[in-house]
């Protein structure tokens, strides 16, 4: 498999990530929204706003590294 070949996979798998990350991103987020109201302790708030922290840390570092893979496709052609 040539270097471009493998950018390219690698560019695939991180597409697949960015789109798992944002719908368990959105998933949390509504899950958080809709019972909001219930009861819903302390404890879970803290560890929902830190998954999301996490998730969106996780975000920010695939999208940072899939424009970098994508800036290193270009140079190659």
């Amino acid at each position: 498999m040539s270097k471009k070949e493998s950018v390219k996979t690698y560019i695939s798998m991180l597409q697949a990530l960015l789109v798992v990350f944002l719908t368990a991103y959105l998933g949390l987020l509504g899950y958080i929204i809709v019972n909001i109201d219930e009861n819903f302790s302390t404890m879970q708030m803290i560890y929902g706003f830190m998954a999301l922290c996490f998730i969106s840390v996780a975000l920010v570092v695939v999208i940072r590294k899939f424009l970098k893979m994508t800036k290193e496709l270009e140079k190659m052609k």
